[in-house]
């Protein structure tokens, strides 16, 4: 099924993320980041916080895991491939990121939808 309007521009704009991937270092690619601010009433935060300490997931990847699943919903796209170009995230309250990014799901749990 052909995509159209704002699917087709959200497919593109994943396409183009991927295009924009740089080299840095051992050669490993690091993709252009756009920051995305997105606030909560502070009652559904401090859900979105119990969420992430359950998944063991920082705020920030629990927030971007959760978009890319409905994006690859919407869009029909396998999420794993949206997660292969996402950064690793951290795990809760650290601040780097975790080995690797958990394309199969064995880390931080299936985000499937």
């Amino acid at each position: 099924m052909p995509l159209s309007g704002w699917r087709r521009a959200v497919a593109d704009q994943v396409s183009a993320t991927s295009k924009d991937a740089q080299s840095h270092g051992s050669g490993s690619p690091r993709t252009k980041i756009r920051d995305a601010r997105v606030g909560f009433p502070i009652e559904l935060h401090e859900l979105l916080i119990q969420a992430a300490q359950r998944r063991n997931i920082s705020i920030a990847g629990y927030v971007r895991r959760a978009v890319l699943s409905w994006v690859a919903r919407d869009l029909g796209i396998d999420i794993r491939t949206l997660i292969a170009k996402d950064r690793a995230p951290a795990r809760y309250g650290e601040v780097n990121a975790a080995d690797g990014k958990d394309v199969e799901f064995e880390v931080f749990g299936s985000w499937e939808i």
